[in-house]
């Protein structure tokens, strides 16, 4: 059995009374940062964090102009619009502020998960519905927030501030304003923006040999088909 023993100092200090908040894992989080020599909230190395806009349901479509990416969509690989609901263009356009660009990073704020997702040029244009925290990075590297936020540094200090009042778990843009980053030496830096430039491209990779594996069993099943019925034919 996990447990922690709390000062009513930390108490005092965190302002909860939920046990979970306390959990030993989150603890040794906010210990090795403290512990950590160089760090700064993330507020102070990106530009003003934004938020999708509350599209009413009514506009949404399962075809359309403007991809709509939902919390639902954001997936540990990436975001998947391969499902998702779309809205008319002139309707996307009249909230820019819901429309991400380029190296932006996306976080579902609602749910058990908060899961993060980089907004890469393959998608193309898509618009950010309500409760998802949009991030235009600034002293940091896309990749670097990435693996950051899902890294257990950047995930528990999010999983530790969700509300506990209701069924499903919800963050705020405070709290993700808020997370403690650790700023490592531009050598370390570079190093893991290079890794995971170099795993999405494999990434990419590996899925067009699967869809290549998959198309080329296909046709040689449908060759052999053919090929029988021909014979058959022939026979005949």
């Amino acid at each position: 059995m996990k447990y922690s023993i709390i000062k009513n100092s930390e108490l005092e200090k965190g302002k909860r009374l939920d046990a979970e908040y306390y959990a030993p894992e989150f603890l040794n989080v906010e210990t090795t940062l403290e512990k950590y020599p160089h760090t700064k909230p993330l507020a102070k190395l990106v530009k003003p964090i934004r938020t999708g806009f509350p599209f009413d349901s009514f506009t949404f479509s399962e075809s359309g102009e403007i991809p709509l990416v939902r919390i639902r969509d954001i997936q540990t690989k990436g975001i998947d619009i391969e499902d998702t609901l779309y809205i008319p263009k002139k309707l996307a356009l009249a909230h820019k502020e819901a429309i991400p660009d380029i190296g932006d990073v996306v976080i579902g704020m609602d749910g058990d998960e908060f899961r993060s997702a980089p907004i890469t040029q393959d998608l193309g244009t898509v618009c950010i519905n309500q409760r998802i925290a949009i991030i235009t990075v600034e002293s940091i590297s896309t990749e670097y927030l990435f693996t950051f936020l899902n890294s257990k540094y950047g995930l528990f200090q999010l999983l530790r501030k969700k509300t506990t009042a209701t069924t499903v778990g919800h963050i705020s843009p405070r709290d993700v304003r808020e997370l403690v980053v650790p700023i490592v030496t531009p050598e370390s830096h570079d190093e893991i923006t290079n890794k995971v430039r170099k795993s999405i491209e494999l990434r990419k990779q590996a899925d067009q040999l699967w869809e290549q594996a998959v198309s080329d069993l296909e046709k040689h099943i449908e060759r052999s088909v053919a090929s029988s019925s021909t014979r058959t034919s022939n026979a005949t």
